[in-house]
């Protein structure tokens, strides 16, 4: 039984912690190099201009969102966020098929 209740805290500990975070975006943050086309520019000289996307899928199809300059880095953490998040989803459905296993190993043993 033991085992059961820190299997069980475990659960709870991971989905505080994901409860706590919000600020989570999902998505592949994509650096794109183009040409603009203007004379003169360092892009005509091979130098290409650099923006970064949000690369997402939606109903089956790749959706870019362009991301300004600024928002680079919220964008950068909070898909960081997101992969975290999953991962401890994950976790807690590993965790919950071994509470699973235990309890039916319990019910069986008590027989």
């Amino acid at each position: 039984m033991e085992k059961l209740d820190v299997l069980k805290q475990e659960v709870e500990k991971l989905a505080k912690s994901i409860s706590k975070s919000s600020k989570f975006i999902k998505g592949t943050p994509v650096i794109l190099k183009r040409k603009c086309g203007q004379k003169g520019c360092k892009c005509v000289k091979g130098e290409k201009h650099s923006s970064l996307y949000l690369s997402k899928s939606v109903k089956g199809k790749t959706a870019m969102t362009y991301i300004p300059k600024k928002y680079e880095q919220e964008i950068y953490s909070g898909v960081e966020k997101y992969k975290t998040i999953i991962k401890k989803i994950e976790k807690i459905s590993e965790i919950n098929l071994e509470i699973l296993k235990l309890k039916k190993e319990l019910k069986k043993n008590i027989k």
